[in-house]
């Protein structure tokens, strides 16, 4: 990523061209650039996946080191920033389209 990028900012979104996913990631996984339980620098991740599912859903995160932004089909749904590898989840609206895309 290139210097300056912030993953935080309000224009940072799936359709940018630096939220490209070309490599496949196991589920869980960890993707610190440091251990958990070492202090050191954490790596920035982007993860893309389908799902289906039609009505409202909730999608639920085991962990977290400390910042995620998640969007379905392209609209933000939430963000997590407790830190400390805490659970969370988030609601995700009805839709008409049978195959979801998360982000």
């Amino acid at each position: 990523l290139p210097d300056g990028f912030d993953s935080m900012s309000p224009g940072f979104g799936p359709s940018s061209p630096l939220a490209a996913t070309p490599n496949k990631t196991n589920v869980p996984s960890n993707m610190d650039v440091a251990n958990p339980g070492y202090l050191g620098t954490r790596g920035v991740a982007m993860y893309r996946s389908t799902f289906e599912q039609e009505g409202p859903a909730r999608l639920q995160f085991q962990a977290c080191s400390f910042y995620c932004r998640v969007w379905v089909d392209g609209r933000e749904i939430g963000e997590h920033r407790a830190g400390g590898y805490v659970a969370f989840t988030l609601d995700v609206p009805a839709s008409d389209k049978p195959k979801r895309e998360l982000f």
